[in-house]
């Protein structure tokens, strides 16, 4: 009787045998090592896109105000 590798899957096995197979991996070889690239323009471009959209879809009309109010009647009214 031969034996076999483990990390080898055999077509007969299936998709899903193929795709839950374990895959060694080291930390930060497929997205990279956290911390080691700036973010802060990532954090700063997601929060100016969220106010632009917020602006555009209530400068259009497109929800009505009773849903999602204006960032100038937010920011004009006090909390």
């Amino acid at each position: 009787m031969t034996e076999q590798d483990p990390m080898t899957v055999h077509k007969a096995d299936g998709l899903f045998a193929r795709l839950a197979r374990a895959r060694p991996t080291r930390p930060g070889e497929i997205y990279g090592i956290p911390g080691q690239v700036n973010t802060l323009w990532l954090s700063v471009g997601s929060i100016v896109l969220s106010f632009l959209v917020w602006w555009l879809v209530t400068f259009m009309g497109w929800v009505k105000p009773l849903f999602i109010p204006s960032a100038r009647r937010c920011c004009a009214t006090p909390a």
